[in-house]
Parts: structure tokens; C-alpha cells; sequence
């Protein structure tokens, strides 16, 4: 089996340094700093909450059978009225 090479002076160097913010990281994950952050999102979307839209009384375009809802856009039926109208001159000129 082949012997590895030494790591060049670069690579130790930088080995290090990443060491080194692993362990700086690693005491900043303490119980206590995950409560303090948890308890600072939870106000984050707490203020935030006055924005948010209630997703029950929102329109969505399938419903619970995963059925496409009604199209209201104009310019969507437009677009489809196209489609299909090109559809069909391709399919009756291929006969």
C-alpha cells in the first residue's frame, strides 16, 4: 500500500483555520443560545403575524380531489382557445 503524501503547507494552514472555527462554533451551540435564538424567531413571526394572510379563506386553484378549478383569466382562456385551435389544424391536416 502507497505511503500518503504530506500535506503542503497551504492545506495545514487551512486545515487549521477550519479547525479553529469548528471549535469557536461549537461553543456558541450552547442550550442557552438555542433558547435565546429560539425566543427570537418566535417574536420575529410573532410581530410579523399582522402580515400574514390566512391561507383558509384563499381560492386555490385545485381542490381537495386535485381537480383543476375554473379558469377566470381572460387572458388564460384566450391563450388556450389558441392552443387548442392550433392543435386542431395540425391534427386535421396530418389526415
Amino acid at each position: 500500500m502507497k505511503e500518503k503524501a504530506e500535506e503542503s503547507a497551504q492545506i495545514k494552514k487551512a486545515r487549521k483555520k477550519i479547525e479553529k472555527r469548528l471549535q469557536k462554533t461549537e461553543g456558541k451551540t450552547t442550550p442557552e443560545a438555542l433558547h435565546a435564538m429560539d425566543r427570537i424567531i418566535r417574536e420575529q413571526l410573532n410581530r410579523k403575524k399582522t402580515r400574514q394572510i390566512d391561507l383558509r379563506d384563499r381560492q386555490f386553484t385545485f381542490d381537495e380531489n386535485q381537480h383543476s378549478a375554473k379558469i377566470q383569466s381572460k387572458v388564460v382562456l384566450k391563450l388556450i382557445r389558441q392552443i387548442e385551435n392550433s392543435n386542431l389544424q395540425k391534427n386535421s391536416s396530418e389526415k
